[in-house]
């Protein structure tokens, strides 16, 4: 889990992403079942999720830190629970996993 908002450029600049392709999101996607999450919605009464295979239907966050806490609330074991980058490719989602060497500054 990221503490600070990371800067989307230096994402792009070290994914490879060209400037004129959209930031589609930041997507929770959940490794144990291969899928991301389409729908998410938390009242007093209830918890609603559904989950889908396909980035293009999942659930974008513009805050990585909106992001977390939604992983936090799905209560799913952190080692499964991971939040990843989408760019908008027109006919799809491109997905890109965040880790240090992609957040950070190489």
């Amino acid at each position: 889990m990221f503490m600070d908002e990371p800067n989307i450029e230096t994402i792009r600049h070290n994914l490879g992403v060209e400037d004129h392709i959209p930031f589609f999101g930041y997507l929770i996607y959940r490794s144990d079942t291969d899928e991301f999450l389409a729908k998410f919605d938390i009242s007093s009464e209830r918890l609603l999720k559904a989950w889908h295979r396909s980035p293009d239907q999942a659930k974008p966050f513009k805050k990585i830190l909106e992001a977390n806490l939604v992983c936090q609330q799905l209560e799913l074991d952190p080692s499964i629970c991971e939040i990843v980058i989408g760019f908008d490719l027109g006919k799809q989602i491109a997905v890109g996993s965040l880790n240090s060497d992609i957040v950070g500054n190489n």
